[in-house]
């Protein structure tokens, strides 16, 4: 699928997308420009504990952010090594933790380890919800 057909928006254009036939570049090369990210994965943090849940684990005071806003934060063991650094974000009543899609199975396992009797459901949603970028 494009990805200006997925947000509905013709005057945008894709990085490799429709040449002008006479030579070779870009239809309209003052469009913005739409790439996809699919390095970039989303971890869904979901459930009654998960607020608390998060605010227990990350280095960052995710409590505090509005529904609108996104905020960097990172996971570290004990000593403070940084394990892994995401962009958070709260989406219908859910937390979303954008990283390397690489990194998703290992944070799972790590986060679950700590889970216990929390009311807390950990899901890769990276497919549910693509991410892309807009330039221009």
């Amino acid at each position: 699928m494009r990805w200006a057909e997925f947000i509905g928006d013709e005057t945008l254009r894709e990085i490799g997308g429709a040449e002008d036939a006479a030579g070779g570049a870009p239809a309209n090369p003052e469009a913005p420009v739409v790439c996809p990210l699919d390095h970039l994965g989303l971890l869904k943090v979901g459930g009654d504990d998960a607020e608390d849940f998060l605010h227990n684990q990350a280095s960052n005071d995710l409590r505090a952010m509005a529904e609108n806003e996104g905020r960097l934060a990172a996971l570290c063991n004990p000593k403070g090594r940084m394990y892994c650094l995401f962009s958070a974000f709260r989406k219908d009543g859910a937390w979303y933790l954008q990283m390397p899609r690489t990194r998703i199975a290992p944070v799972m396992r790590r986060l679950s380890m700590f889970v216990l009797r929390a009311k807390v459901e950990l899901e890769d949603a990276s497919e549910r919800l693509p991410a892309f970028g807009v330039v221009g």
